[in-house]
């Protein structure tokens, strides 16, 4: 009799034994009785979003196995109530696929979906998650992308939700106002611009004869004073969290020295430092605070010039201790050729940016905010860009028109123990690259949000929401048909699976310090998503991309919608090894096309990971080398859901090793004993099959044959289910918004008398 025990957390543990025939699951009546016993019939633990739901309607299947022992029944209502997703009518519509060809008899099975009480737990808290529950990871993940869309009208609470994706509990210039008291002095200020200045100079050490150099700040009018200063006095209140949040690093930890051995993968034997060692002695929490009061400032002041009447024309310019504060408000094409300004503002004109490196010891603050034109922005030295943040805190806003970003590496949203943000608020754009581009992220936070336009994404690695140890890359996209390409030449960094292609480690990828063949000191990996809400949109890789973790990392791709086309070569499309994570994610009804060359993609996971691959709707093709669409290998989960459409499935080779393939090589050791889970779904349509995979075909179950069929190993359980059913889990969450939250009102003191006419 199947017992049942729930526990606070409606965490439910089902265990129980069917007796099965002893079959070789030849007949289609034998490989429907197979799939129950190897893949539905398991020991379960999952979390239940809708306990009350799972749990009724699994109470009512025991009353009805009690009067007609119907162990179909009971299966199936045990799979669907788990997940939460729907209510009965689907637990039966999903039950009659299969309840035609079940077959009765022996033995007892148990199986895990999910790493359970294995996880490691130096993963971020999200990677742990979808290890646990892999049936829930596009649930989170679609919720996720629901809370980025609901908070698009502000950059900083988009930054806000990229900070807690790495397990950070701060939230600043939200829910009170940092510089209220600064707000205050320079109200009570003749001068505020004069006042904001005197208090910068004075932060970098500066004499009463450098404060005396200060240019004529009476060109500009009052409001305009008072606003700008209060963009300088965030600033400096940042420059504060961010001197905080790197206080325990040594002298030697320098910018030079982690770009030597992050970007250039310089890092020798028993190197001092070592990059891997100073992880931990960063304050997150003060490295996130100080870029939140950062980009609430640079918000606030944009909201200013939206509303601002015309400034004066004039070229004003400062130089500090910490870089150039530049003003132009000339309606003029300009040129600039400079070292990363500290604050650049820049209202009209094509402008053209040259980025030099720099000679002087960085402060680790870049802020520039260019209005309005078609402007380029060329960062040859890496990590000059403003948009950068190495050792510090970079922002780049471009409000308006087609751009161009050039660079080689370390821009466009790259973070190296830093914070990083490039606000980009429409036209259609265009991104080069080489590495380290375009959000990226190790030891601190980037975001790259991207407002309209038809948009083309080009860099070769560890780029387009990439993330190292400890880093949260997110690239947000908001509509648009564009293009997404990590190219194979020049080869900058080979892959290890095929040294004639390059490493892509992007597109929604996340990358660990696997340092086993070497010294040992590995670390996990943080989180690269990659969200693209609209548009027919085009992916092209190499190796490890669009939803791809390497070692307890979590790499995710989420598209909302359009007719869109992948292209990659291994570990691509939802892929993960070594402990790691991947999820892609493509909602709406889009006739999308899937092409993976060589191997474990689409759905596929090595080596103790997990990897989830869901399409919602719409004809789909789908091309694969070897290992894939769902498909586990080495003590790994792999779930591949396809939510209905006329598809086509092809599979290079002679072997199949594929629609919930389930592969196993540890044999003769305990890994046996450890699940190794493969699940195929195709959940409705007229769906074409390759040929090399005779066991498949439209309107069919089949399972993975078992080396060892009468041991009935969890390191060997894999099977599939071709035929029209509903969705049995959660892509986005099952409520809306009423609305978005009201923002907090950080702009009362315009209403000040003071504001208009000084005291």
């Amino acid at each position: 009799m199947p017992s049942t025990r729930i526990v606070q957390e409606y965490t439910l543990s089902i265990v129980f034994k069917i007796r099965v025939t002893k079959q070789n699951c030849g007949t289609p009546q034998q490989e429907n009785a197979c799939l129950i016993r190897d893949v539905l019939l398991t020991v379960i633990k999952i979390k239940i979003p809708y306990p009350h739901l799972g749990i009724k309607t699994l109470l009512g299947s025991f009353g009805n196995f009690k009067r007609n022992k119907n162990w179909t029944r009971l299966a199936l209502v045990i799979i669907l109530g788990l997940t939460g997703a729907y209510a009965e009518a689907t637990a039966a519509s999903l039950e009659d696929a299969i309840a035609r060809t079940l077959g009765a008899e022996t033995t007892g099975l148990s199986m895990q979906l999910g790493r359970g009480d294995d996880t490691l737990s130096d993963g971020l808290g999200l990677h742990r998650k979808v290890m646990r529950d892999p049936l829930r990871a596009s649930y989170r993940l679609g919720s996720i992308e629901a809370s980025f869309k609901a908070n698009s009208g502000s950059p900083l609470r988009l930054l806000i939700l990229t900070t807690q994706l790495g397990d950070t509990k701060v939230v600043r210039g939200h829910a009170e106002n940092p510089l209220a008291q600064f707000e205050e002095r320079l109200l009570a200020a003749s001068t505020p611009l004069h006042e904001a200045l005197t208090f910068l100079l004075q932060k970098q050490g500066g004499t009463a004869d450098d404060i005396k150099l200060i240019a004529d700040t009476a060109v500009f009018p009052r409001p305009w004073q008072l606003e700008l200063g209060r963009l300088i006095g965030a600033i400096v209140v940042a420059k504060d969290f961010r001197d905080h949040a790197f206080r325990k690093l040594p002298p030697d930890a320098t910018r030079d020295r982690l770009l030597e051995q992050i970007v250039g993968g310089k890092l020798s034997l028993f190197a001092k430092p070592d990059y891997r060692e100073l992880l931990a002695l960063v304050d997150r929490e003060a490295l996130a605070a100080g870029m939140q009061i950062l980009v609430a400032a640079v918000e606030d002041f944009t909201d200013f010039l939206r509303r601002s009447p015309e400034v004066p024309e004039l070229d004003w310019r400062l130089e500090t201790a910490w870089g150039p504060v530049i003003v132009n408000t000339q309606h003029e094409d300009s040129l600039y050729v400079i070292e990363t300004p500290l604050l650049q503002l820049d209202l009209h004109g094509n402008d053209e940016y040259r980025f030099l490196k720099t000679t002087t010891t960085s402060p680790g603050i870049a802020v520039l905010i260019d209005w309005d034109g078609n402007d380029s922005y060329r960062a040859t030295p890496d990590g000059t860009c403003p948009s950068s943040g190495t050792l510090g805190y970079g922002v780049l806003w471009d409000e308006v028109g087609d751009d161009t970003y050039l660079a080689h590496n370390v821009a466009q949203a790259s973070a190296l123990f830093g914070a990083a943000m490039l606000y980009d608020g429409g036209g259609s754009d265009r991104f080069e690259g080489a590495q380290f581009v375009q959000g990226h992220a190790t030891g601190g936070f980037a975001l790259l949000i991207k407002k309209g336009g038809n948009d083309h994404y080009q860099a070769i690695s560890h780029s387009q929401a990439a993330a190292g140890p400890l880093g949260i890359a997110v690239l947000l996209d908001h509509g648009g048909d564009d293009t997404y390409a990590l190219l194979d030449r020049p080869q900058v960094l080979p892959s290890a699976q095929l040294p004639d292609h390059s490493l892509s480690m992007g597109q929604g990828a996340a990358m660990g310090l696997r340092a086993d063949f070497s010294d040992g000191h590995s670390f996990a990996g943080g989180i690269g998503l990659l969200i693209d809400q609209a548009g027919n949109d085009r992916y092209s890789a190499q190796v490890f991309a669009q939803g791809a973790g390497y070692y307890r990392g979590l790499g995710a791709l989420i598209d909302g919608g359009g007719n869109d086309q992948f292209f990659g070569r291994w570990y691509v499309q939802g892929a993960a090894a070594h402990e790691a994570a991947a999820v892609l994610l493509k909602q709406g009804k889009g006739n999308d096309s899937y092409a993976a060359t060589h191997s474990t993609s689409i759905g596929a996971a090595h080596d103790e990971s997990v990897a989830v691959f869901v399409d919602e709707a719409g004809d789909d093709t789908y091309e694969l080398g070897n290992l894939g669409l769902g498909a586990a290998n080495d003590n790994a989960t792999a779930l591949f859901i396809d939510g209905g459409g006329n598809d086509r499935y092809r599979l290079a080779g002679d072997i199949c090793r594929a629609l919930g393939a389930a592969v196993f090589d540890a044999w003769g050791t305990s890994a046996e004993s450890i699940s190794n889970t493969a699940l195929f779904l195709d959940l409705g349509g007229d769906d074409t099959y390759p040929s090399n995979c005779p066991q498949a075909h439209d309107e069919a179950s089949w399972t993975w044959p078992r080396r060892y069929p009468e041991l009935h190993l969890p390191s060997e359980a894999g099977g599939a289910i071709d035929g029209k059913h509903l969705m049995p889990i959660l892509t986005r969450p099952l409520t809306t918004r009423n609305k978005i939250v009201e923002e907090v009102d950080h702009h009362s003191w315009r209403a000040d008398p003071r504001y208009q006419i000084a005291p």
